[in-house]
């Protein structure tokens, strides 16, 4: 991943009706770049980090991802970025109020 496809990112999700207030990364280059940094400092996010040599700090979203990826994403065809959007919002409003407690 390049810092401009970082970047690019934010710039389409600035787009959208519902826009971050804070981005969470880790430290790796694009994350860190200027290009990144200025472009989250123009839309006004804030910028969290995980602690350099802490990867813990990411322990529970990257459970997460591995879990939305087994059940969800790696059996989906998105034909376009809003078909991948929507059907992962969808996914992640079913998984925080349906699935959490069926498996409580």
């Amino acid at each position: 991943m390049t810092k401009e496809l970082a970047t690019n990112f934010i710039t389409q999700v600035m787009a959208q009706a519902v826009k971050p207030q804070i981005i969470h990364s880790d430290m790796e280059s694009q994350y860190t770049s200027d290009l990144f940094e200025n472009t989250l400092s123009k839309y006004g996010i804030k910028h969290s980090y995980s602690r350099k040599g802490q990867p813990g700090d990411n322990a529970r979203i990257e459970s997460f991802h591995s879990i939305l990826k087994r059940e969800y994403v790696n059996f989906q065809d998105f034909k376009t970025i809003h078909e991948a959007i929507a059907g992962i919002d969808n996914y992640i409003r079913w998984y925080n109020s349906d699935r959490i407690s069926l498996v409580a």
